[in-house]
């Protein structure tokens, strides 16, 4: 078996390893060797990745039987091979392993919310809780005092034990292997049984932060960042604030009130552009009606329309329809065109077939059912033909016409 170098060094950065053999795993080449600081995936932590001979490792993954594989771009060419980890990927995983312990901890003290699992992702990691919902003041709360164990620069520990001495430590879960138990522990204050890489002390770290907290499962998942990441999180952060607060004129402490007031302003001049909207769709349905001809058994409303949207279309179509049994055939003037048909009168067979037809004539799409229809994609310069072409289709050639 592989010498794990890295269980009690995670500082090794660069090693001498003998290849004991080389296999093809799914068309991938995987090399094991007498010993090595690679860490293979597990438990959360992705593998490390790095150099191996004159070949590049790409991924390290451990088997079910225990063994270290190593894939690598290539076989290596010599038996004795020097080995080179990309370091600074090793040290952002164990920042983000040792701020995730940190955390748990806290989470643990603070919320009486036990870690489930976590996750170290590429730009943020992940721990999944058991407990239903957090306050922001709670994560406050858990997030300060993961800091004021890092402004301590206590050291992080590892020691292994029997599995009898480990149940008599405060671990926070309990070991779920038999034999040794390689525990890590944050001086005075956090005991976990772990295989992963960690920093030296707790200072190392610099900072932690809590990045988003979701409701998952049941349960609240955490987004968090620590030592580097946190710190370019913090820096993107205050640009995004600057680059906010410059147009405003306004200090980055105050955008929160500034912002706000800007907030509950908009909702008001919404209001009243609401308002105002209704009270000249009403103006503009009374226009469309007057202007209505007679036809069998009630009226027709044909006209072109400055149509804000589709939506603005059909609902000139349902108020006219609630004035009395009539006819609407609507367009909106511009390019695409867009147009709807809706119908109150008596007897008018559906109107959904003769409309998509009308429209496919003229380029465009469209159809429904029953007493509606609605459609566009026509160039717009033909919305009156379509209207007429609509007209003659559902009323024939003697109905009335009254384009505006």
């Amino acid at each position: 078996m592989t010498d794990r170098l890295y269980y009690c060094d995670s500082y090794i950065r660069e090693f001498q390893a003998r290849v004991t053999d080389v296999r093809t795993i799914e068309n991938r080449t995987a090399v094991l060797l007498d010993r090595s600081a690679f860490y293979p995936e597990s438990g959360g932590q992705p593998g490390d990745t790095g150099v191996l001979g004159d070949a590049r490792v790409v991924d390290v993954q451990e088997n079910e039987s225990g063994e270290v594989l190593h894939f690598v771009d290539r076989a290596p060419a010599e038996t004795e091979v020097a080995c080179r980890l990309d370091w600074d990927r090793r040290f952002d995983h164990m920042q983000q392993h040792t701020g995730q312990h940190l955390l748990s901890e806290a989470f643990l003290a603070e919320a009486q919310a036990p870690t489930i699992s976590f996750h170290l992702g590429t730009e943020a990691s992940t721990i999944d809780l058991d407990i239903p919902d957090l306050s922001a003041a709670l994560l406050q709360r858990v997030e300060q005092a993961a800091q004021d164990w890092i402004i301590r620069n206590v050291p992080v520990a590892v020691s292994f034990c029997s599995l009898e001495e480990a149940r008599r430590l405060p671990l926070r879960k309990p070991p779920k292997r038999e034999g040794t138990i390689r525990v890590v522990e944050i001086q005075g204050y956090d005991w976990t049984a772990c295989g992963g890489t960690h920093l030296r002390t707790t200072g190392e770290l610099g900072s932690v932060l809590i990045a988003q907290a979701d409701h998952y499962k049941g349960g609240m998942r955490i987004e968090f960042l620590s030592g580097g990441r946190a710190f370019r999180y913090a820096a993107r952060q205050r640009q995004i604030l600057k680059g906010l607060a410059a147009p405003l004129s306004a200090p980055p402490e105050e955008m929160l009130e500034v912002v706000q007031r800007m907030l509950a302003e908009r909702t008001a001049l919404n209001r009243q552009l609401r308002d105002l909207r209704e009270r000249i769709n009403g103006y503009e349905t009374e226009e469309l009606w007057h202007g209505s001809v007679p036809v069998p058994q009630g009226r027709l409303v044909q006209a072109l329309v400055e149509a804000e949207s589709p939506e603005h279309l059909k609902y000139l179509a349902a108020a006219l329809i609630r004035k009395g049994p009539c006819l609407v055939l609507l367009a909106g003037r511009g390019s695409p065109g867009w147009a709807v048909a809706a119908s109150s009168l008596p007897d008018l067979p559906e109107i959904g077939k003769s409309f998509s037809q009308v429209l496919g004539r003229h380029g465009g799409r469209g159809g429904g059912r029953g007493t509606f229809a609605q459609g566009g994609g026509f160039p717009g310069d033909r919305s009156p033909a379509l209207l007429e072409d609509l007209r003659q289709a559902l009323l024939g050639a003697g109905g009335g016409s009254a384009t505006a």
